[in-house]
């Protein structure tokens, strides 16, 4: 027995087939341009991105390796205050500071160096300040001593005056105190 809809029948099987066939094919060539074409696109702008960042964080040990420096030679410095070989070289030192900052695509390092130079210029003034008031109080303490002496001094002056006017009065001399 045939079935009086064979045709029909097969042309729903031949249209399912084509159907099932064009999903297949189109799930397929999304595949092929998912895993080929669009992760390059990706990976470049990733590349790009990657390299700012390893720029950045060469610049920031860059930053950390200068500020090292220039914390040895303020410490330094701060030993010897008088020294101008020194001081030029923490100058320096706080120049090339700000030359990786500016070079630098982080906006904040370059805040931050402002921040350690002005704190760095803060701290050596303050040590040269603190150095010389050493020397003075070292100074001020030496004069009071010598103050003290010429008091001391003066008094044994005084003392000597007055023996010798009581010996005039004694004598009749009449130069004494009256």
């Amino acid at each position: 027995m045939k079935a009086l809809n064979a045709h029909e029948r097969t042309t729903g099987l031949l249209q399912f087939a084509g159907l099932f066939l064009a999903t297949v094919i189109l799930v397929t060539v999304a595949i092929y341009f998912n895993v080929k074409t669009v992760p390059q696109v990706q990976l470049a702008g990733l590349q790009v991105e990657n390299a700012k960042l390893l720029d950045s964080v060469s610049s920031v040990d860059k930053f950390n390796s200068q500020l090292v420096d220039m914390n040895n030679q303020l410490v330094a410095y701060s030993n010897d205050p008088s020294n101008e070989v020194l001081a030029e070289k923490v100058t320096r030192s706080i120049v090339g500071l700000d030359a990786i900052a500016k070079n630098d695509t982080i906006s904040y390092i370059g805040r931050m160096v402002n921040q350690f130079a002005m704190g760095y210029g803060i701290a050596a003034n303050t040590i040269k300040k603190l150095k010389a008031s050493g020397n003075a109080s070292e100074d001020i303490t030496k004069l009071q001593e010598q103050l003290k002496q010429a008091k001391d001094d003066l008094k044994d002056k005084d003392q000597q005056i007055n023996n010798l006017n009581i010996q005039l009065a004694l004598k009749g001399g009449g130069g004494g105190k009256k």
